[in-house]
């Protein structure tokens, strides 16, 4: 092949280097966490690290993990911010906690192994991360 020839195909085809548009945090999750905006966020800063094509041998599971991973924490902040709350005797406090601590736990627990077709995604993607 001419290095014309390599040069258009170089240009026509996507490389490695490119980034794709990240994956959604899954809806369920989106619809669970509806009132706390800053968690979504987090959790999509998580999987904006799958828009970088790089070797992963198991793509999907890299990305549940880390999303469970962050769940986990945030469910971990909420039991702690209970036990202050408790403490400190402030009811108000107390009721947001425990909703919250409720709210990261169903999280936590609803999430499947294959959210909203993020299997999907990587599925479209393979290449990318091969």
């Amino acid at each position: 092949m001419s290095i014309f020839g390599r040069m258009l195909k170089n240009i026509m085809s996507p490389s490695r280097s490119s980034a794709l548009i990240p994956p959604e945090v899954p809806a369920q999750l989106r619809e669970l966490l509806r009132d706390y905006p800053a968690y979504v966020e987090s959790l999509q800063t998580v999987l904006n690290e799958f828009a970088e094509p790089t070797p992963r041998v198991q793509p999907l599971d890299e990305a549940i993990w880390a999303l469970q991973n962050r769940l986990d924490r945030f469910l971990q902040e909420a039991v702690r911010q209970l036990e202050v709350a408790r403490v400190d005797g402030n009811l108000l406090l107390i009721d947001e906690a425990s909703r919250a601590r409720s709210t990261m736990g169903r999280a936590l627990l609803s999430f499947d192994s294959d959210p909203d077709g993020l299997g999907r995604y990587f599925k479209l993607h393979k290449k990318a991360f091969e």
